[in-house]
């Protein structure tokens, strides 16, 4: 996890207990902080091309395929998910649809949290970035999807969309303004899955939820990371200011950096009390507390983003040792 890069060495004394304890809750099954030089193709792909109908084109958009191109570039131990103008392989957007090696299914009981802090680097009108699970059609267009979309058009709000073996197309969309910031503004993004209910949190805070039988997704479903731009039949997304490039040298890229993803399984549901150090909630102040310190560690600019989502506890503005010393002394409560 990025956490351990970007702490200290050496902790205060207080925390020193985690180096020994096994007995973690929340249980991580996935995470990726994009520290190489490339996107890791141990834990992630992109499409083969098969078909002009095999989901690789979407919109105005040709997705890279594994016969034309490589794995993303990392920058600042941040994966990016580009959107071109020039497609080398024909007349249209050239995309990215970057797709985790392993797919998740929610529990019983418990919830699959799956965890992206990410931002686009640009607000261009026509683009559209994504975070998301989802399991394709294998008959007919019946396919499960939980969204987070990153609409040009709207940098003040965000989309969120779910299906639960329903087809391509609307889906339940509902789009949701930021508290603060926008699409270009680094947010934690925060799907919550079990078989009775999908909730999506931003930044610590739940926005939305839906809790019939249908349409949860039954899964196991992908994680996507994508960059496309869609056509008209997307009326709020469209833009017709963005043309594809006929050359190289007119190319324009657009892009998003994912700093970190995380997947884990959260066993609370619902605790009836507040750890001060729970930063997410379970009812416990774990490894998954510690890692959210992690993302929030030496930012400055926590006064406008909800004390760092909590990290920042003496509100001074900016996550560091006096924070991590606040935290260690509630290292372990709950569990």
């Amino acid at each position: 996890m990025k956490m351990c890069k970007m702490l200290p060495v050496l902790l205060p004394c207080a925390c020193l207990p985690f180096i020994f304890s096994t007995a973690i809750a929340a249980n991580v099954i996935f995470d990726d902080d994009f520290t190489g030089s490339s996107v890791s193709a141990a834990h992630w792909h992109i499409p083969t091309w098969v078909s002009p109908t095999d989901g690789t084109y979407v919109g105005r958009t040709q997705f890279r395929c594994t016969q034309n191109s490589g794995l993303p570039s990392c920058i600042n131990s941040n994966a990016i998910i580009v959107v071109e103008t020039y497609n080398p392989t024909g007349f249209s957007f050239y995309g990215t649809d970057l797709i985790s090696n392993v797919a998740f299914a929610p529990p019983t009981t418990d919830e699959l949290v799956v965890t992206a802090r990410l931002k686009t680097n640009q607000i261009q009108a026509g683009t559209v970035f994504a975070f998301f699970l989802y399991a394709a059609p294998t008959t007919g267009t019946n396919h499960d999807e939980i969204d987070f979309e990153l609409v040009g058009n709207l940098p003040n709000q965000f989309n969120t969309n779910i299906y639960g073996n329903e087809p391509l197309g609307i889906g339940h969309p509902q789009s949701i303004p930021y508290t603060f910031g926008t699409i270009a503004d680094y947010h934690v993004y925060e799907i919550h899955w079990n078989a009775n209910r999908v909730t999506w949190v931003v930044d610590g805070t739940q926005v939305r939820q839906v809790t019939t039988q249908s349409p949860i997704p039954v899964g196991p479903m992908y994680m996507h990371l994508n960059a496309w731009v869609p056509d008209e039949t997307w009326s709020e997304a469209y833009s017709a200011t963005i043309t594809p490039a006929s050359s190289a040298a007119a190319d324009q890229v657009w892009s998003m950096s994912v700093d970190s993803v995380i997947v884990y399984l959260d066993g609370a549901q619902g605790c009836g009390y507040t750890l001060a150090g729970d930063l997410n909630g379970d009812c416990m102040v774990d490894f998954v507390d510690y890692a959210m310190m992690g993302k929030y560690w030496l930012n400055t600019n926590c006064a406008a983003s909800n004390n760092c989502n909590g990290t920042d506890f003496d509100s001074s503005g900016t996550v560091n040792l006096a924070d991590l010393k606040a935290f260690c002394n509630y290292w372990l409560q709950g569990l």
